[in-house]
């Protein structure tokens, strides 16, 4: 209800407006939808950007905690030979 309501703002600002007095109502509507689309792919935009370094410290962050990873399975020689066949 808020987001038609906005809507509903700027359309009649552009109705409003002398230089905008040819629009049609539906074309004053279509493009009030799209003003009111730009903050959502602002957003997006935003966290697309955003997504790529906080992937890259994620990725960095996990190959150090691998790095500090013991395995506790002994490690062997080469020439190790188990005492019990």
């Amino acid at each position: 209800m808020a987001y038609w309501l906005a809507v509903e703002a700027v359309q009649s600002l552009l109705v409003s407006r002398p230089a905008l007095l040819a629009l049609s109502e539906w074309h004053s509507y279509v493009i009030a939808m799209g003003i009111s689309w730009l903050p959502l792919a602002g957003w997006v935009l935003y966290r697309a950007i955003r997504y790529d370094d906080v992937s890259q410290s994620v990725q960095q962050q996990r190959e150090l905690q691998a790095a500090r990873y013991i395995e506790h399975t002994p490690v062997y020689d080469d020439d190790y030979q188990p005492r019990f066949h």
